[in-house]
């Protein structure tokens, strides 16, 4: 019996996150390394934008609350 596919929190085409904390810091990194940067003990709240690699530069493809923890508990968006 095959499993019932969770919908992913990341938007389709995104390549880089940006972390932003509450304190303003930033972080960004490829989003094929999500696991490993959101991962104890790393922990860090603050907003999760989701990034496209342009010729110029980054497109900002969406963002929500993140709480520290990978993947989120609550309903995940689904984005298409």
């Amino acid at each position: 019996m095959p499993f019932k596919r969770q919908p992913s929190p990341i938007p389709r085409g995104a390549t880089h996150i940006r972390l932003v904390t509450d304190e303003g810091k930033m972080s960004e990194s490829d989003v094929k390394n999500i696991d490993w940067v959101f991962s104890y003990p790393f922990r860090c709240p603050g907003k999760l934008v989701f990034l496209k690699k342009d010729r110029g530069g980054f497109k900002e493809l969406d963002s929500i609350d993140f709480d520290g923890v990978w993947p989120p508990k609550d309903k995940p968006q689904v984005i298409t």
